[in-house]
């Protein structure tokens, strides 16, 4: 299986997913749907995971919700794989980025 498809079949470890692993998730979701939905899609697979992982407090809605939006801008008009992506946006392969985002 896929990080994408272990993702959302609920069946990702969270030990897995790392902060590059969260990135390329919100990306390949948001390949294929509209920002709101993709956003929708992520949160819910994302709360699943730190509620089985017993870390529902490390989950923020407004960091997810800036995180995606963020993603998204990066992505218009540039790379369609996560490699060409992370090269065309190193600063997103660090969590500090999201911070302010």
């Amino acid at each position: 299986m896929t990080l994408l498809s272990d993702f959302l079949n609920d069946t990702l470890d969270a030990s897995d997913f790392s902060h590059r692993a969260h990135v390329e998730v919100g990306f390949e979701i948001l390949r294929r749907h509209p920002i709101q939905d993709a956003t929708q899609i992520y949160v819910s697979h994302l709360k699943a995971l730190v509620k089985r992982a017993g870390a529902e407090d490390k989950f923020s809605l407004r960091t997810t919700e800036n995180a995606m939006a963020l993603i998204a801008t990066r992505m218009v008009g540039g790379a369609q794989d996560i490699d060409g992506f992370f090269a065309a946006h190193p600063d997103l392969l660090h969590s500090a980025t999201f911070k302010t985002a």
